[in-house]
């Protein structure tokens, strides 16, 4: 089973040639961000970075921020990806749990449509469509 850990601030050079090509990969596939741009916000403690460990190794990696609405303060999961879902998969409870402590009152995320099938107690409530121009 995988242990997953919230990496400090100060600990995030240690970490960032584990974590890094997981963070390219999402980022490249969202093109919006690059991971350096990832790394900053991590740095400046804007973002959490989690990494999934199995046996010293970097399995999977989740970048979390928290959102002060109007009327709702919620975390999201930003990124989230890594190898052998399964055996990291279940750790998105202790996010839901660093989110209450936090204040939290939702947890959300734009995820690619694949996530819809996996986060079955998860509620669609939008759709995020684009158009390259």
């Amino acid at each position: 089973m995988t242990r997953l850990a919230g990496i400090p601030a100060t600990e995030l050079r240690a970490w960032w040639p584990a974590v890094e090509p997981f963070i390219d990969d999402a980022m490249k596939r969202g093109r919006r961000y690059r991971a350096d741009d990832i790394f900053d916000s991590l740095a400046k403690r804007q973002m959490q970075l989690w990494a999934a460990e199995l046996d010293g190794a970097v399995k999977a990696v989740a970048v979390t921020d928290i959102v002060d609405y109007p009327l709702a303060r919620c975390a999201r999961v930003f990124a989230c990806t890594g190898e052998d879902r399964n055996r990291w998969l279940g750790h998105l409870a202790t996010l839901e749990a660093w989110a209450r402590e936090a204040g939290c009152v939702r947890i959300e995320s734009w995820a690619r449509p694949g996530w819809e099938r996996i986060l079955k107690d998860w509620k669609k409530t939008h759709v995020l469509l684009e158009k390259d121009l």
